[in-house]
């Protein structure tokens, strides 16, 4: 709106898109290690189990 106004310059406008698109690049890559980290926590804590069958259960 404000180069749409004449306030801020063309290149005003792409310095912040880029601002913007480093921002959400960085805040999906930390979103990612977030969730690397959770699931590297869930198998150091004994995850990653397969329950037991309907078969094994009823042979227990």
């Amino acid at each position: 709106m404000a180069y749409q106004r004449g306030v801020a310059s063309l290149i005003d406008v792409l310095h912040a898109d880029e601002s913007l698109l480093q921002v959400a690049d960085a805040r999906a890559m930390a979103q990612t290690e977030t969730a690397r980290a959770a699931i590297a926590t869930f198998n150091a804590l004994g995850g990653g189990w397969q329950p037991m069958s309907a078969d094994a259960l009823a042979v227990h």
